[in-house]
């Protein structure tokens, strides 16, 4: 609610409630091109993207307050939406071709060197994000309960670490292998990171971890209760996780 509050005008200019698009739904693309820092002539399509930026920049802070990390981009423009099936259908090297060219290296910190990426780590990079986008991120590795930041604290760099060189290379990615609708891109991102921040606010930076450290305190606490003659103890604590589980499976879209 916070999020939308910001860009009220952004909101009511582009929402449709009927499956229609509104009159002026074209004019998304020159607040792409100011959202990316390029000039249009258009006032208004300025404003909303100010509009846009600021409310991403609102929720960066809010997610990195809460244990995430996500470093400050000028002229970021929007996230990506990908399309797995768009992804996987392509192949690894159409997807590549096509991509490749459009991105703006420039922009693109190897993390592991400090510096823009080379030509060749950019291919091995371009290899990794194919394979996290084709499988829905399943090929990502599990991690310990205490090392270091968790997928969620991190994840949300994700979805700009492909950085285009202008808007009209994200609008061809996004037509071919995404979202062709900004729009939705820009709600999209405000829903999922708000519900990130919200998750790391009560379990913190690394929920999975948390999670499993209650369910093993709540269980603990209940042998102990059996133990010095609470009966039922252990079935009620029981009952209690699954329910939580599902009200935390329902909120993270896992068990939708």
């Amino acid at each position: 609610g916070q999020a939308d509050a910001l860009m009220v005008d952004l909101i009511e200019k582009f929402e449709t409630r009927t499956g229609f698009d509104k009159p002026g739904r074209a004019d998304l693309g020159n607040l792409v091109r100011e959202a990316f820092g390029e000039e249009t002539g258009d006032a208004a399509a300025k404003a909303l993207a100010q509009a846009w930026s600021g409310t991403a920049e609102h929720l960066r802070l809010m997610y990195n307050a809460a244990g995430g990390s996500i470093g400050k981009i000028e002229n970021w423009g929007l996230p990506q939406a990908h399309d797995a099936h768009a992804v996987r259908k392509a192949g690894r090297q159409k997807w590549t071709d096509f991509v490749m060219p459009r991105l703006d290296p420039a922009k693109m910190i190897d993390e592991t060197t400090g510096r823009p990426f080379t030509p060749q780590a950019l291919v091995r990079a371009l290899d990794d994000v194919f394979e996290t986008i084709s499988t829905n991120g399943l090929n990502m590795p599990l991690k310990n309960d205490g090392e270091g930041l968790s997928a969620l604290a991190r994840r949300r760099s994700d979805s700009r670490f492909l950085m285009f060189r202008n808007a009209d290379a994200w609008m061809e990615y996004q037509k071919n292998f995404g979202d062709a609708d900004p729009f939705s891109v820009m709600l999209g991102h405000a829903d999922e990171i708000s519900r990130d921040i919200a998750t790391m606010q009560v379990l913190g930076p690394n929920p999975a971890a948390q999670w499993k450290w209650l369910v093993r305190t709540a269980k603990a606490e209940a042998a102990k209760e059996e133990a010095v003659g609470v009966a039922g103890a252990i079935d009620k604590a029981e009952g209690n996780i699954v329910t939580a589980s599902n009200m935390l499976g329902h909120f993270s879209g896992e068990m939708s």
